[in-house]
């Protein structure tokens, strides 16, 4: 396999012009080498490879789209396969990392849930999510096989199980009708249908080496509880052979070469490895948080697993399960600390709060938060007081305060109504929260006090920001589809943003067939408020401008008049700018846009003047949560939902 010599992993595969990448992405599948060696992990930035003698990435693939949600290894392991979210299947050498295959086309909702091998390499099959469908393919010249469509396609999500028998001439797969089929590969002939009586198969589903019997594992789910039960059935004779309950909320199975069936029994808190055949419990290791990914080796003596914050890997009669850090859930707020020197990240899936080490390029600190429940920071959900004081964070009807000095949690409010983004006024005097019902509380932000609330929105708020002089505040609701101005110190409402299109020609940039069409529409219907969702806002750092993220346009308002100033439209790859932040000096600001049917997604760098696009910066695979740049605006910090953040060098354009 070739390895990559840089020992620096952040700088790994890096997209032009981003300095370093922080985070490895969640982890969607794993695969072990059939030698036991490696640890092939599926994200949404590329398929990391790991040394499990050293517990250390040694390669990263597939990063010119990412998106790998899928991975298999042949059983002579000459060959690694990968599927992504848009459906696509690579087959890769794994000693010189060529593609010797594609297949597929991008089809949207038809993402790779499932890849594995027959014994014989001869073909390799896949499921797919959403829209359910089961595909096999000749691995010697990537057709598809007669009656190879086993399933048509039926919108419905789960992680479609599906195994080769051991000589490879049978299939088995979860079919849309809740049944479990083994299907003749040449012929398309069933050889036998099981009935599951569950919405869903729990990713695992295993043929014996003698090919005789079936296992599955299924999830179970009551008024009260969910657990997982083990399947085996006799195929030739369609019978039940065995059938347990587990505990656990979800099962991963293996037999080993041996022919005993071995089971990862999976809980919030550990995991229990089985030998189900004697009902032997093996082991026990302590686990936190759900996995999204799981799996044993071929021969069941490995097994690893993910959490929100890190990534395990158990060995039979080793002393210790070793976690590998790195892999969490993806960022949805990012700011740097007043001195530049660190930055703070605010996660999904229970992954906290994490402080990064800008000049080292590391992880320094994890902050949890105090629930036992999976918890996510939401976009905006985070902010740092001027001072560097304190640390605000939001999650469900929850906000934390942390002494930013010490990472000591100091105070902890509970809001009948789901708490949103937060912002602390630049002189630190006051902090805002706001709510998912439309509620802006105002705070004392040095005794902790509610002074007011702001009533005005009727639906939730995803977006506020505080003018540089620390009075004025700005305030968006996609979902009442308004943007609104306050005066923080008198608690009184000041103006509505206009979300009409300005008649002047000399406002608009960007396409010009777009603006054309506005302009007309604009002209027509010059009486009517467009009702338009609007996403985000933010300030200048000299307070002149505002900016607001809307569906397909940025939108500049003068903060004297609150008038528009000028509406940008990115093109249509760079739909949905929701992410935007000035620069310090006030000459530029960044869009980042949701995934657009490319590649890789945009961050565009505009000129506040003329609305020119200076720069255009393709990194992420998919939608940008959130960006930030350094006090000095040396760098700009992307949040992505693929996991990662990508620090840009961004002196060579704006200084």
């Amino acid at each position: 396999m070739m390895e990559i010599n840089n020992r620096d992993v952040t700088t790994w595969a890096l997209p032009e012009n981003a300095i370093a990448r922080l985070g490895r992405g969640s982890v969607k599948d794993v695969a072990f080498s059939p030698d036991g060696m490696h640890l092939a992990a599926a994200t949404d930035i590329g398929l990391w490879w790991y040394e499990l003698a050293t517990m250390q990435p040694v390669a990263l693939w597939e990063t010119e789209r990412g998106m790998v949600s899928a991975v298999s290894f042949s059983h002579d392991g000459q060959w690694i396969a990968t599927g992504n979210a848009d459906g696509i299947v690579k087959v890769w050498t794994t000693q010189d990392q060529q593609c010797i295959m594609e297949i597929g086309q991008r089809r949207l909702n038809h993402g790779v849930a499932q890849l594995t091998f027959s014994p014989d390499g001869q073909y390799l099959a896949a499921s797919h999510y959403h829209f359910h469908s089961v595909s096999v393919w000749s691995t010697k010249t990537g057709v598809s096989v007669a009656n190879s469509e086993l399933e048509e396609p039926k919108a419905r999500y789960g992680r479609f199980p599906l195994c080769f028998s051991p000589d490879g001439t049978r299939l088995a797969y979860l079919s849309c009708d809740n049944k479990i089929s083994v299907k003749q590969i040449e012929t398309g002939a069933y050889i036998a249908r099981f009935t599951v009586h569950t919405p869903r198969i729990d990713g695992s589903l295993i043929f014996s080496p003698c090919g005789q019997f079936l296992a599955a594992g299924i999830r179970k789910k009551d008024s009260e509880n969910l657990s997982a039960n083990i399947h085996v059935w006799h195929v030739p004779k369609e019978t039940v052979e065995m059938a347990t309950e587990y505990n656990g909320y979800q099962v991963r199975l293996v037999y080993s070469p041996e022919g005993s069936l071995r089971v990862a029994d999976i809980h919030e808190d550990k995991v229990i490895i089985w030998n189900a055949s004697d009902q032997e419990k093996l082991d026990t290791f302590e686990h936190r948080g759900n996995s999204r990914a799981a799996g044993f080796s071929d021969d069941g003596q490995q097994f690893a697993i993910t959490s929100p914050r890190d990534f395990q890997v158990w060995r039979e009669n080793a002393p210790q399960v070793v976690s590998l850090q790195g892999h969490r859930g993806h960022p949805n707020s990012v700011t740097f600390t007043q001195n530049g020197k660190t930055l703070v990240s605010g996660h999904t899936a229970g992954s906290g709060i994490v402080f990064w080490n800008v000049a080292e390029k590391r992880a320094q600190q994890t902050l949890l938060m105090n629930t036992a429940l999976p918890f996510t920071i939401p976009k905006g959900g985070l902010a740092v007081s001027p001072d560097e004081e304190f640390l605000a964070a939001s999650y469900t009807k929850t906000i934390e305060v942390w002494r930013v000095a010490s990472r000591t949690r100091i105070m902890i409010f509970t809001e009948p109504q789901s708490v949103g983004p937060l912002a602390f006024s630049p002189t630190g005097k006051h902090f805002v929260s706001a709510t998912s019902d439309g509620g802006l509380y105002v705070w004392d932000a040095q005794r902790w006090k509610k002074l007011r609330t702001l009533t005005g929105h009727t639906d939730g708020i995803s977006s506020i920001a505080f003018h540089p002089d620390g009075k004025i505040l700005a305030s968006v609701s996609p979902w009442d589809k308004t943007a609104r101005v306050w005066d923080v110190a008198r608690g009184s409402f000041v103006t509505s943003l206009p979300l009409a299109w300005p008649l002047s020609p000399n406002a608009y940039k960007g396409d010009k067939k777009k603006i054309e069409r506005v302009r007309k529409a604009a002209v027509s219907n010059s009486q009517k408020v467009r009702a338009e969702e609007i996403w985000n806002i933010t300030f200048s750092a000299c307070g002149t401008l505002l900016a607001g993220g809307l569906p397909n346009e940025i939108r500049v308002w003068d903060t004297t008049t609150y008038e528009t100033r000028m509406v940008i439209f990115p093109p249509k790859e760079s739909c949905r700018p929701y992410a935007l932040a000035f620069s310090p000096c006030s000459r530029y600001f960044v869009s980042g846009s949701w995934w657009g049917f490319t590649d890789k997604v945009s961050i565009r760098l505009w000129d506040v003047t003329t609305g020119e696009n200076v720069q255009t910066f393709w990194g992420h695979s998919t939608d940008v949560q959130d960006l930030a740049f350094s006090p000095d605006g040396a760098l700009l910090a992307s949040a992505g939902y693929d996991g990662a953040i990508l620090l840009w060098d961004m002196k060579p354009y704006t200084k």
